[in-house]
């Protein structure tokens, strides 16, 4: 039972009609970096500012005495959270340890691409591990794939794929992620009427999550996550790369995800997998909803289909596998 384990990602992967000087600066990312310490050490404070952003009472993330209950020395780092809170880079003071810490791939790649703009398409996260208040991170990432030349509703551009793995203080693996992203240039951009996306597939609801997007949450999640990307926050930003008003992040998605799938599963649940693919930005303006409903269930673990849509449809749809937490070895 539960979703076959993730793939091994397959030997990286790049347009072979790319300029060659670009493939010569793109050729370095598809091995594996080195472990580099992240910024952050996981606190109980930035826990429980992220749990603010996305209003998420998991017993587990906020109270000790249940988190021991449950085999864990201190509170545990949501999932989200450690993707994003625990590993972006400060803005300032500039890092002044050799090497700094790193930053995403995804920066790195959208340069040498020489796209001005770029959205996340589509995320898969494994969570074979946990991390918990006082644990550093450490983080290793490489370039798996980039592709040819694609048009979609954003305009001409490319593809492409990173993974990054969040490595626990004993080297074992607690996160990994695979994203996926599409660069492109806003002038090449359509011009025609958006078809809307179809409606979320039939089935039994949970009940469904309601929330608002408006700027002040916005604000919430970029500060809980460290994430101060222009086009989550500012209005003009969002218009020059084709965009009718600042969108929500893709920490915001696996964040407001894993809040509704444990808060029907209780306070010994844990989100293992969250596989999840984005059709269209969730705006700020938008009222968002949560809908999902079981798929397989069996003693300790289920499979939760859930679509996250806005008034006007679909945002994305998710593959999840829940089960209770992991006791430490």
């Amino acid at each position: 039972h539960g979703l076959p384990p993730m793939p091994t990602p397959p030997p990286a992967s790049l347009d072979p009609d790319l300029d060659p000087d670009v493939l010569r600066r793109l050729a370095p990312l598809t091995a594996p970096t080195p472990p580099r310490p992240a910024p952050l050490a996981v606190s109980a404070d930035a826990i429980r500012h992220w749990c603010e952003a996305f209003e998420d009472r998991h017993p587990p993330y906020l109270d000790r005495t249940c988190a021991r209950r449950l085999g864990f020395r201190d509170c545990i780092a949501p999932l989200g959270a450690v993707l994003s809170t625990f590993v972006i880079p400060f803005a300032w003071p500039p890092p002044d340890t050799d090497p700094p810490p790193p930053r995403h791939l995804h920066h790195d790649v959208k340069a040498i691409l020489g796209f001005p703009a770029a959205v996340v398409t589509a995320v898969a996260v494994d969570q074979p591990g946990t991390l918990v208040v006082g644990d550093r991170p450490s983080i290793r990432q490489r370039l798996l794939t980039v592709s040819a030349p694609a048009r979609t509703a954003l305009g001409r551009g490319r593809f492409w794929t990173i993974e990054r793995g969040c490595l626990a203080p004993d080297g074992s693996v607690a996160v990994c992620e695979t994203m996926t992203s599409f660069g492109f240039d806003p002038a090449t951009r359509s011009r025609e009427p958006r078809h809307r996306a179809p409606a979320a597939a039939a089935g039994e609801p949970l009940p469904a999550l309601h929330l608002p997007i408006t700027p002040v949450r916005a604000a919430r999640v970029a500060s809980a996550t460290r994430d101060f990307n222009p086009l989550h926050l500012d209005p003009d930003s969002a218009l020059r790369a084709g965009f009718a008003a600042p969108f929500m992040s893709r920490e915001f998605h696996l964040g407001i995800a894993c809040r509704f799938l444990t808060d029907h599963g209780g306070e010994a649940a844990q989100v293992r997998r969250l596989a999840l693919a984005l059709r269209r930005p969730l705006c700020v303006g938008d009222a968002m909803s949560v809908q999902g409903h079981v798929l397989r269930a069996d003693t300790g673990r289920a499979e939760v289909a859930l679509t996250i849509a806005a008034s006007d449809g679909v945002v994305g749809t998710a593959d999840c596998l829940i089960a209770r937490w992991r006791r430490p070895a």
